[in-house]
């Protein structure tokens, strides 16, 4: 029987009973230490967006989606759900602070929070049909509004009014799905074709990396100060996990040897997540800007997994984490993950990727 995720590229890009309780061991594969966040008596869950402390995204209850935040734990798990919403999710978190999405009103806002369900700020361009808010910064936030049924990439400071409209002149559509301090990643579709590009806080400033060559589809989903993460199609229902340095052709593809498909969802300097397809099964990866540095998440996980995604990345310097989600077999259901793993003394094998680490910890949200 095949596995399934809840969440499909663009969404682990939009953009996602029984109790899996706060049991976390400690496994072989690559020194990970896994823990489970599920909540108890939740139907689904899954990580979104997190920093070196914490983690965000949903919980599914009784048919609904909750605004979610964690902290290593089953147990810590907080609900923001506000009261007037009929469901909510995080997709990005940034030094106390998270954003996403609420339905109010049978309307899809974007929010941001401050850490309560009661602390949340509505962001909905008063133009806007829908909206969603799928990264952030200490200052800004990201995504899309839907203004006269066209989706345009949005940005955001902090309120609906400084709305920004960064759809690129001549854009079918376009969505931001991440952030650094200087920029907007995520996707434009022009003539057909969703092509990876960026921003620098206007729509005059869009950067164009599609692929020159080979490419019907790419589309842009992390970013670190002078790159970019996604992946771009060969042919229809494949994708290749990529990374950008600021242009079209300072492109390095990721997909493994071994697998048909992949993309990256997050990243921080040096190191890259997201998902592989092996052998039909979405696996959890981690990359370190190479094909040949692959490695397999899921193979850290005890008991039988089907389809697992990682959708982001944080470091304090001294743990590397790694957080998404994931389908238990055993238990029919989508389930938060957290992936720890000790930063290596130096003289060890890895010492110069998180040396680059120490020097600049970033955090990274992924997308709606």
């Amino acid at each position: 029987m095949r596995t399934r995720t809840s969440r499909c590229c663009v969404q682990a890009l939009a953009i996602l009973v029984g109790v899996a309780g706060a049991s976390t061991s400690a496994l072989a594969q690559g020194g990970w230490t896994v823990a489970n966040l599920h909540p108890s008596n939740a139907r689904a869950s899954g990580v979104f967006a997190s920093t070196p402390g914490m983690q965000a995204g949903f919980a599914t209850f009784a048919g609904v989606e909750n605004a979610a935040l964690w902290s290593f734990t089953s147990a810590s798990f907080q609900n923001l759900n506000p009261a007037d919403a009929a469901r909510s999710r995080i997709n990005a978190i940034h030094d106390g602070q998270q954003a996403g999405l609420a339905v109010i009103g049978g309307v899809q806002r974007a929010v941001r929070w401050s850490g309560t369900s009661s602390s949340a700020v509505d962001l909905h361009p008063p133009s806007a049909s829908a909206s969603v808010v799928a990264a952030m910064t200490a200052t800004h936030q990201g995504g899309s509004a839907v203004v006269g049924g066209q989706t345009r990439a949005s940005l955001w400071s902090g309120t609906a009014a400084s709305w920004v409209d960064l759809n690129p002149a001549g854009a079918a559509s376009s969505r931001v799905f991440a952030m650094s301090s200087n920029t907007q990643v995520g996707v434009a579709r022009f003539a057909g074709a969703d092509r990876a590009g960026f921003w620098s806080g206007s729509a005059s400033s869009w950067v164009d990396l599609h692929p020159p060559a080979g490419a019907i589809n790419s589309l842009a989903a992390a970013a670190t100060a002078t790159q970019q993460g996604g992946y771009w199609s060969p042919s229809v229902g494949v994708q290749y996990a990529a990374v950008w340095s600021g242009s079209p052709g300072a492109l390095t593809t990721l997909n493994p040897a071994v697998a048909s498909s992949s993309f990256v969802a997050g990243m921080i300097d040096g190191l890259q997540v997201g998902s592989a397809s092996v052998n039909g099964v979405a696996r959890a990866s981690l990359w370190a800007g190479s094909s040949e540095s692959w490695e397999d998440l899921s193979l850290a996980l005890a008991g039988s997994w089907g389809d697992t995604v990682a959708v982001a990345i944080a470091t304090d310097g001294v743990t590397l984490t790694v957080s998404g989600f994931g389908f238990n077999n055993a238990t029919n259901r989508n389930e938060a993950l957290v992936w720890s793993r000790p930063i290596p003394a130096p003289g060890a094998a890895a010492v110069v990727i998180f040396a680059i680490l120490r020097a600049g910890a970033r955090t990274r949200r992924a997308t709606s």
